[in-house]
């Protein structure tokens, strides 16, 4: 039997006695362990029984019992087992694709096995392995479903659904700390795998009864329940210093069904204490309890209070047999007592929670999987009622922590890529023979498994533009270092670019990106080039914003020597000051401090390199001057600016910060909230940016900045994600201010720090838009402004920009410089990857046809998105590929006069 390479790692990890595996699977149970006599039956934890099957122990080695399937110190020789199966060659798949946020995996004869009575059993290592081929390791728990047309039990002959746990980092579970995720797939993150068993099992309403010995649970209800195994319940108490499992039921992984856990998903019921030492049932499977939440991470021990437990019931009414691993049941009354418990019982047992729930994550990744018969697509049906689930959980789940946690569904598929780091050379003035070149290549974290192919990492380089370049080998360094000697000539320019490839077809790099057509260069022989000193000059400022902090960016092929700053007051002697380096290549100074409103400062950087000739540069042939006046400007294209930004509710998450512009918004830096480099923002975001205070107001005082913003939105006039302007006077609440251009949008959604129906921001701005408040109704002050956005759990666009804030005083007149002229350039397509629509920023320099188009792989135009004449100037185009286009990658191309402008990767889910 040939064995995969996996298999062989594990093979001697797959057999254990009395529930201790050998290293390196430890046993995942610790502090509130078996009772004596336990039996250890290999499976899965975690799952939820079928109607009608019984609570026993069952015999089947791969088969996961009922009521959650196996006791869980056995999940780690079912993992072993299934990663140790005979490595078959897997068929060709053409079905597996991500289709509308769920991923479509097609079995490719490796996913199925027959147990000893012949029930196909789901093989979780043959599942994992095909997942992370085409996805990164960015999820905390994977929940696959199969295909209706499968109706068999695919987890096991006698399970629902399951979880798999995989990895543990939490101590004060009741579980060790333990981690197999390498040999799934998942180097760093997954922490439970889901099989959820055939969606024929699952009603078409995901709120309708799916099993029902008691209160019913719905599909919805049985997704929390697996996603919740990850932390529950596994918790033993100390009971005056003897473990007890007072607390649990069915196979010590629920909760008893006598506790009060205030009808938690996983279990146990909302007793209700009536008098007389009588207690009744109201309902189960509702939610997350405080408990639960504590152990999740969502609350902190300082908010959790006592619960109890009914011991000794008896007079059941109705009468029956009522045990601890009985299933939830509402409307049920007996007579006992109530035994009372504290957090500090559980602690003692099994330690406290690390991390604890101030710091703990409260946002969770999921994927969402379906799995489809070979050489078959999902049917549209499968697909609609997956994508119900799908959609419905992340707010369920807000829902029933009571919105102290999120999760996030969406998709990310990603093979993981080539990465090139290399300083580029500098010149020099003397020519010694050769010159060392080095690099570091690694790989870019993704789905599959690559490494740097060996031999591929070369250094291309010429002596003439005329020739040809050649190549050198690089040869291992270190870990992940390459290095080469080449030849160097005696004066003149050399040109070269460096290139690697993984050992997985069609994935390399060069750089820089261009390669041969834009390469590095460097010259041999006296240098008498200047540095190159790049400033950002401020013409205006507030006395009472002063000093200014003026940055610039000193480069010089040989070396930097020195950098200084000279200054001068209304033209009077010029002062030279010392500078502070404040980066690799940046240096800042502040400057003007005392000065009053209309003094001129006049300045300049100068800068000398380490060349023979000490060649000295100036950031300007003269001076740039800033004037002192009464209003205050920020550009934000200076460091020490006087605004803040945060989160407005603990949490959510921030994501505002300094960026620069794409080349198509323009120019210099602004205020942004989204992903940095195009990505698109995340989800559950409430957060925004502050001015300083603003004192002084007077009548004809106003506020004036640059907005433009790209939000989902649910309609032209109703908002799933939304900006707005906010205002607060000294220490009053915060409350909304709408400037000139005012909202467009209201709010549709709940929770989400803008009240729904409230004005807003949302869609899509056409380009920058220069908004106004008149602050005249809240003089004297003092006030400060914000502009907050919000997000919600799914889709994330661009986001909010804002620029050019002004606050002017009518005291004081001050001009607005004209906006730098546009460059040729087209920004990044957006959003990527898109169910259809798309948006691109262009810039140019003067009118011209510009066309928009879509191709294929190999190169065919499959769409033409936009076609016309546009103005000078930049802009955004809109467009929305075709219906009938299929989901996959396509390349986005720009043509402006004929001339080709930009070429990019897309990607259409629908």
């Amino acid at each position: 039997m040939r064995l995969s390479s996996l298999a062989l790692a594990l093979l001697a990890t797959a057999l254990f006695a009395h529930g201790t595996p050998a290293a390196p699977w430890p046993s995942p149970r610790a502090g509130a362990g078996l009772a004596p006599g336990a039996s250890l039956t290999s499976g899965a934890s975690g799952a939820v029984a079928p109607p009608g099957v019984s609570a026993t122990r069952g015999s089947e080695p791969d088969a996961t019992r009922s009521a959650c399937g196996t006791n869980l110190d056995a999940v780690m020789a079912a993992l072993a087992r299934h990663a140790a199966r005979e490595a078959l060659a897997p068929l060709p798949t053409t079905y597996s694709q991500d289709t509308n946020g769920i991923a479509v995996l097609e079995d490719d004869g490796t996913f199925f096995y027959p147990n000893s009575g012949g029930d196909p059993v789901l093989d979780i290592a043959a599942v994992c392995r095909a997942f992370y081929a085409s996805h990164g390791d960015d999820y905390d728990q994977v929940a696959f479903y199969v295909a209706s047309s499968m109706t068999q039990f695919i987890v096991a002959p006698t399970a629902l659904a399951a979880s798999w746990m995989v990895r543990n980092d939490t101590q004060g579970l009741g579980l060790s700390v333990f981690d197999v995720g390498a040999t799934l797939g998942s180097p760093a993150r997954l922490k439970a795998f889901l099989t959820m068993n055939s969606l024929a099992r699952y009603p078409d309403d995901p709120e309708a009864t799916t099993y029902s010995p008691g209160d019913p649970l719905g599909s919805l209800d049985v997704l929390e329940h697996e996603f919740g195994h990850q932390w529950l319940a596994y918790v033993w108490v100390d009971s005056a210093g003897t473990p007890s499992h007072a607390l649990l039921g069915r196979d010590w992984q629920h909760w008893n069904f006598f506790t009060d856990s205030d009808s938690s998903v996983m279990g146990g019921n909302d007793w209700l204490a009536l008098p007389a030492d009588s207690f009744r049932t109201d309902g189960g499977y509702a939610n997350y309890s405080p408990l639960d939440q504590y152990l999740m991470g969502l609350r902190t021990r300082a908010e959790l209070d006592s619960f109890f437990v009914v011991d000794a019931p008896v007079a059941f009414e109705p009468p029956g047999s009522y045990t601890p691993p009985t299933d939830p049941i509402s409307g049920l009354g007996c007579r006992g007592r109530a035994t009372w418990w504290k957090l500090a019982d559980i602690e003692r047992r099994n330690g406290p929670r690390v991390p604890d729930g101030a710091v703990a994550p409260r946002h969770f990744r999921v994927a969402i999987g379906l799995i489809v018969a070979h050489g078959t697509t999902p049917t549209p049906a499968d697909l609609a009622k997956l994508q119900v689930i799908r959609t419905g959980f992340p707010q369920r789940f807000t829902r029933d922590t009571q919105g102290r946690g999120t999760v996030d569904v969406t998709l990310a598929s990603h093979a993981g890529a080539v990465d090139i780091v290399h300083t580029p050379l500098q010149d020099i003035e003397g020519s010694a023979g050769s010159r060392s070149v080095g690099a570091l290549v690694t790989i870019v974290g993704g789905g599959m498994a690559l490494h740097v192919a060996p031999g591929s990492v070369q250094l291309h380089w010429r002596t003439s533009p005329e020739a040809p370049f050649n190549a050198l080998t690089m040869s291992p360094a270190g870990p992940d270092s390459f290095t080469v000697v080449a030849p160097l000539p005696t004066s003149g320019t050399v040109a070269y670019w460096l290139s690697a490839s993984s050992d997985s077809a069609g994935i390399a790099a060069q750089l820089p990106a261009a390669g041969p057509s834009a390469p590095f260069t460097f010259a041999v022989g006296p240098d008498v080039t200047p540095p190159a000193i790049t400033v950002w000059p401020v013409a205006r400022q507030g006395s009472d914003r002063l000093p200014q902090t003026l940055l610039a960016r000193v480069r010089d092929n040989v070396g930097v020597d020195s950098v200084w700053c000279e200054n001068s007051v209304d033209g009077g002697p010029v002062a030279s000051v010392p500078v502070v380096r404040v980066g690799t290549d940046s240096f800042a100074v502040a400057l003007g401090a005392g000065l009053g409103r209309g003094q001129k400062l006049a300045w300049r950087f100068v800068a000398r390199d380490v060349a023979t000739a000490h060649n000295l540069a100036f950031s300007a042939p003269g001076y740039d001057t800033l004037r002192v006046v009464h209003d205050y400007i920020d550009d934000f294209e200076n460091p020490a600016s006087n605004f803040i930004h945060g989160p407005v509710r603990w949490s959510w998450r921030d994501a505002w910060h300094v960026e620069t512009l794409p080349v198509a918004y323009g120019a210099g830096a602004a205020y942004h909230c989204g992903g940095a480099s195009g990505e698109p923002y995340g989800p559950h975001g409430d957060a925004t940016v502050w001015t300083p205070w603003i004192y002084g107001i007077v009548p004809g005082t106003t506020l004036t900045f640059d907005e433009r913003h790209a939000l989902e939105q649910e309609s032209s006039t109703l908002a799933f994600d939304a900006a707005r302007l906010e205002l607060q006077t000294g220490s009053g609440d915060w409350q909304p201010a709408e400037p000139v251009p005012g909202y467009t949008h209201a709010m549709d959604e709940p929770g989400m720090g803008i009240a729904p129906g409230e004005a807003c921001w949302s869609g899509t701005t056409p380009g920058w838009v220069t908004r106004t408040l008149d602050l005249s109704p809240w003089a004297p002050g003092p006030v400060r402004l914000r502009v907050r956005q919000v997000s919600d759990d799914l889709v994330g666009y661009d986001g909010t920009w804002v620029d050019h804030v002004h606050v002017h005083f009518p005291d004081d007149f001050t001009a607005a410089p004209p906006p730098p002229p546009a460059a040729l350039a087209a920004g990044l397509v957006w959003p990527n990857p898109s169910r259809g629509a798309f948006a691109l920023p262009i810039a140019l320099p003067s009118a011209a046809r510009v066309e928009w188009s879509l191709h294929d792989v190999q190169g065919r135009r499959v769409a033409m998105l936009w076609a016309g004449a546009l103005a000078a100037g930049r802009s955004t185009l809109s467009a929305q590929a075709p219906a009938a286009l299929a989901p996959g990658l396509y390349f986005s191309r720009v043509l402006v006069a004929g001339r080709p402008l930009a070429a990019q990767r897309v990607a259409l889910t629908r």
